[in-house]
């Protein structure tokens, strides 16, 4: 698929790192999925890829990752009443810079948990850094992470808490944006949902065979207790903001760097 939008061209010039003097043209923009079927829920992400046309007869070949919101109706819309592209652009614009800033400031030089941004469309399309160039791997969501993958992966969300309550504590993140809980601020939607999706799943367990029958009514009868729960969990969060987490902590979002097939970047 070829990429006309003059706002990605130019997040893929910034990503060759050369200045406009520099770069002639950009050519053979292509934009193909980057991930299989299912493999991403609230958004579609594609690699796109150029030829950066340099003043000294150099071609650079580049790619980038493209985060698009859903254009189907249900899922666009929940998009929009989630604020999710809105947050993430305001992350990458605003407070991710500031986090590393601060980790610039107390010495610590090793590789954030997060991708650089080269760009952005308000407020449904991010250019991202394709970490696929610099050696990373996504986790397998088919299986759990190993005992020395989650504990890694728990210290790098703990970093990043961390910074993000000393911001905090510095009035530098927009508290109104992210001190709001999308999924409490409308509990019969909620609900609605949360029911849906374990209902189904006891649909499911009665297809499986005989031997989950005792799990699909050890589920069917708590269904209305994970909702008790779900909602108190809710309750309790109405101090107000005090850390930001990662919003989205599953599999999927993790890429792994490797050194003697340990991880050492996340």
């Amino acid at each position: 698929m070829e990429v006309e939008e003059t706002w990605i061209r130019n997040a893929l010039k910034k990503m060759s790192g050369n200045d406009d003097a520099s770069v002639r043209r950009i050519d053979n923009v292509v934009k193909e999925s980057a991930l299989a079927k299912g493999e991403n829920y609230l958004s579609t992400i594609s690699r796109t890829s150029a030829d950066v046309w340099l003043s000294s007869g150099e071609i650079q070949k580049v790619s980038c990752i493209l985060k698009d919101q859903h254009q189907s109706p249900l899922l666009k819309q929940m998009s929009v009443d989630a604020g999710f592209f809105l947050r993430e652009i305001e992350m990458y614009r605003d407070v991710l810079p500031k986090m590393e800033s601060l980790m610039e400031a107390i010495g610590d030089r090793k590789e954030t948990i997060w991708p650089a941004c080269f760009g952005y469309r308000l407020y449904d399309q991010i250019a991202l850094e394709d970490l696929k160039n610099c050696g990373y791997v996504m986790a397998d969501r088919r299986k759990q992470l190993d005992l020395e993958h989650t504990l890694f992966t728990l210290r790098q969300i703990a970093e990043f808490h961390a910074i993000s309550c000393v911001l905090h504590e510095r009035s530098q993140i927009p508290v109104d944006l992210f001190g709001k809980i999308f999924w409490a601020q409308n509990l019969d939607r909620t609900k609605e949902e949360i029911d849906g999706m374990l209902f189904r799943l006891v649909e499911a367990l009665e297809q499986w065979g005989y031997e989950w029958h005792e799990a699909k009514s050890r589920l069917e009868e708590a269904i209305p207790l994970i909702w008790s729960e779900v909602k108190q969990f809710f309750n309790s969060c109405n101090n107000g903001l005090t850390v930001l987490n990662h919003g989205d902590c599953w599999t999927n979002n993790f890429l792994f760097r490797y050194e003697n097939s340990s991880p050492v970047s996340m």
